[in-house]
């Protein structure tokens, strides 16, 4: 018998399959987020770097509230906690975001499609206090 690939979950035989919430349950660590490599990997840089970069030329500097959609694990979510962000990690999955929590207790996690209440509510919050 075939060995079950976490791709499988979310890709197969050129389909969208999307059961993200059986590829984090299946999984211990999906697409290796955890190893070091990746936890410093290009786009996470890339991606914290823009966001420090964003808040340094905010006319309003106390504006640094970041959503970060897709979280998984939460990395990035922390990170930006730690640079000072108030940051919120979404993911589709309860169990990534119950990961997520367990690997990251001081950031904050929701699980919530980005088409729900719950996630409307967190990007009302945030984007309500953006300069217009």
């Amino acid at each position: 018998m075939p060995e079950d690939r976490y791709q499988d979950s979310v890709i197969k035989d050129g389909r969208l399959v999307g059961d993200f919430e059986s590829l984090y349950d299946k999984f211990e660590d999906p697409w290796h987020q955890s190893r070091v490599d990746h936890l410093h990997d290009s786009r996470r840089s890339i991606a914290l770097a823009q966001c420090i970069h964003l808040r340094g030329t905010n006319p309003m500097d106390q504006v640094n509230r970041v959503v970060e959609i897709g979280c998984g694990f939460g990395h990035l979510t922390d990170s930006l906690r730690q640079q000072g962000f108030s940051a919120v990690g979404i993911d589709v999955t309860e169990t990534a975001v119950a990961k997520a929590r367990e690997r990251n207790p001081s950031s904050v996690f929701l699980a919530a499609s980005i088409d729900s209440p719950p996630c409307w509510l967190v990007w009302t919050q945030i984007s309500s206090s953006w300069p217009r």
